[in-house]
């Protein structure tokens, strides 16, 4: 066989295999997603959506939720792959996709046209061709092809993109794919956006579905009350209980899931989003981890809060450093789950908290602490003040002799004359929290706490410290699933606010001590409609 001949067997025998890998192109959206797409890395969790997309493809799944973590490649299947996927096997399909804005929608449909465009589209499915012309009106004999639409030459078929809240206008969806409904956090606290969102689902999006119509919803969950917290929740809604539901948070915590093969604390794709990444953002802000990494959105409780009066609305805000104003630094020095600092600028009777340094291990040491902070405000010449647990003063063993966790600290940053402000004593966990719910309710003698937005675990403590049946802080512990480390969850963070704000106020501290307000009625709840003077 000379090298012709040779040549022209391997031509044959690559293409023999090429028409196996387009066969299977044409019955596995896996398989096609890497015939069009030869650098998409598969994971484990990729090839168990694509089955469940496979049935919802050929029509045996009429209605999917996806919910997995950001960027984790859940979009480029359900949404850009599997709309060509599904106009390739039936051109007279009508798409519809649907995204948080109608910007977001049409970058989605530009995506799905260059797929359908290609050539190795083309030779998986060669009956499904777009229009090579942009077409933004309808015109005889044209087929439209647009940012916001486009029509299968020949055929019914067509896909068009809206955000939410937009019309759906024309005829009826055979196929609705919705990505993301929600921006971010902001929408997602908003009741009257997800009031929008739902109201735009049901008047317009279910008009305009049929019996055959099929639903798949992907998104990471931001709230309870989301589209989907909403429609699995519905009992009036006809089709609350038809839904199928994929859940894969980033962190395996347990073995509910069978369909889940990690074991309990893996990451669902660690060679691209690793653990020590996850537990960073779980570190700064677990609320938001929970809901947005894990699927697992929490109801914002309501009774039983220690700090019953705090408001996000009120007490959470935009606070500046202002390098003319001393900085108050309040301390707690249990490690686990972090070594806490948090960091305050008082201005008469307003109280900012501009900052929090929360240090997880291996950091979670004084010395660490003392060199972010150093690192933070280097050139404060201002004045340091240092707050903080009581019981801290006592010389410890384990620290160097004759000194304690405050003498450490300031030590470590002595360039800034740092001043001890810490009492002998702790004030009582119960008064000092009606003291503090006090001035968290009516700005007691005028008192007013605001909290840096991006303050995050202090406003989760605030948000989720309870209150145990003596009226003292009930810290549930809770054990870390990669150390097997137990601590307190909540509670440390709030504990540095405690400590600053009867100490540096002292005097208002000890009138509300002597009698001025019946604090009484905080541990259950209620407004503060009995005052005593």
């Amino acid at each position: 066989m000379n090298q012709i001949e040779e040549h022209a067997v391997l031509e044959e025998l690559y293409q023999l295999e090429r028409e196996k890998l387009r066969e299977k192109a044409r019955e596995d959206i896996l398989s096609f997603t890497l015939y069009t797409k030869s650098d998409y890395i598969v994971n484990w969790h990729h090839e168990y959506l694509c089955k469940k997309l496979n049935d919802f493809a050929y029509g045996r799944i009429k209605r999917l939720m996806v919910f997995m973590p950001p960027q984790h490649g859940k979009s480029e299947l359900t949404s850009r792959r599997l709309s060509a996927f599904m106009l390739g096997l039936n051109p007279n399909l009508r798409v519809a996709l649907c995204a948080y804005n109608a910007t977001f929608a049409s970058k989605f449909n530009r995506q799905v046209q260059r797929i359908i465009t290609d050539q190795t589209y083309n030779e998986v499915f060669p009956d499904t061709q777009l229009n090579s012309k942009n077409v933004v009106s309808y015109s005889k004999g044209s087929w439209l092809m647009n940012s916001d639409e486009f029509e299968v030459i020949d055929k019914r078929g067509s896909f068009i993109s809206v955000g939410v809240g937009g019309g759906i206008t024309g005829n009826p969806v055979d196929i609705a794919l919705i990505d993301d409904p929600i921006k971010g956090a902001e929408e997602a606290g908003s009741l009257t956006y997800r009031e929008k969102i739902w109201e735009w689902y049901t008047t317009e999006l279910e008009t305009r579905l049929h019996n055959n119509s099929q639903i798949l919803i992907t998104l990471t969950r931001w709230n309870i009350d989301d589209l989907a917290g909403r429609i699995l929740n519905n009992s009036k809604n006809q089709y609350s209980r038809n839904w199928e539901t994929i859940i894969f948070p980033r962190i395996k915590v347990d073995n509910t899931n069978p369909d889940d093969p990690r074991q309990i604390g893996e990451t669902l794709w660690e060679d691209v989003h690793s653990l020590e990444s996850a537990l960073e953002s779980k570190q700064r802000n677990p609320v938001k981890f929970e809901a947005l990494q894990q699927q697992n959105p929490k109801v914002m409780e309501s009774g039983g809060e220690f700090y019953k009066m705090f408001s996000q609305d009120k007490h959470v805000g935009q606070c500046n450093y202002d390098p003319d104003i001393p900085l108050c630094v309040s301390l707690d020095e249990n490690v686990n789950p972090y070594i806490t600092c948090t960091i305050y600028q008082l201005n008469g009777k307003q109280i900012n908290q501009i900052d929090e340094l929360c240090l997880s291990h291996p950091e979670n040491n004084i010395k660490s602490l003392a060199l972010e902070f150093s690192r933070k405000y280097k050139g404060h010449v201002s004045g340091v003040f240092i707050y903080g647990d009581a019981t801290s003063q006592k010389q410890d063993t384990k620290i160097e002799t004759g000194q304690n966790f405050f003498t450490l600290f300031m030590n470590y940053i002595r360039e800034f004359n740092p001043i001890l402000k810490v009492p002998k004593s702790n004030p009582p966990v119960a008064m000092r929290g009606n003291f503090i719910n006090e001035v968290l309710s009516v700005n007691y003698e005028d008192m007013c706490i605001l909290i840096d937005k991006d303050c995050h675990l202090s406003i989760a403590d605030l948000q989720f410290t309870k209150e145990d049946s003596d009226g003292c802080k009930l810290k549930k512990k809770i054990k870390d699933i990669r150390t097997g480390v137990t601590y307190e969850q909540y509670g440390h963070c709030s504990d540095t606010l405690d400590y600053l704000m009867c100490e540096a106020y002292n005097s208002e501290f000890r009138k509300f001590q002597r009698g001025d307000i019946d604090y009484s009625l905080y541990r259950y709840g209620n407004k503060l409609t009995n005052r005593k003077f």
